[in-house]
C-alpha cells in the first residue's frame, strides 16, 4: 500500500507509539497516509481507539511475524472533531450519561 510518511515505533511500549504517531500526523496534510510499524501488543487496541478519538481513519492493519503495520489517513478536520468530541463527552459525563450514539 502506498503511504506518505513512515514511522518505526518498534521497541516502544504504550503509550509511546501512539504519541509518536500523533506528533507525526500533525505535520502531515489532510488525506495523507502514515504507516506505523509497532510491536507493542497493546497497539492493536491503542491505534483504533486513537483514530476513533481523533477522527482519523485507520485504513488497514497488516500482521507481520514480529510486528504490525498500521495505515492511518489523516482527516482534514480532526482538530474540530476532537474539540466537538471532547465537549460532547464531557457533557455526557456531566449529565451522567455513559452511553451515547
Amino acid at each position: 500500500m502506498n503511504f506518505d510518511d513512515h514511522l518505526n515505533a518498534t521497541g516502544a511500549l504504550c503509550p509511546i507509539p501512539v504519541l509518536k504517531a500523533q506528533k507525526r500526523l500533525k505535520k502531515l496534510k489532510s488525506g495523507d497516509i502514515l504507516n506505523i510499524l509497532a510491536d507493542d501488543p497493546a497497539a492493536v487496541i491503542d491505534f483504533p481507539h486513537f483514530c476513533s478519538e481523533q477522527g482519523h481513519t485507520l485504513i488497514k492493519i497488516d500482521d507481520h511475524k514480529d510486528f504490525k503495520s498500521f495505515f492511518i489517513r489523516k482527516t482534514w478536520n480532526n482538530h474540530l472533531f476532537t474539540n466537538i468530541f471532547t465537549i460532547r463527552y464531557a457533557l455526557c459525563a456531566y449529565l451522567r450519561i455513559t452511553k451515547f450514539e
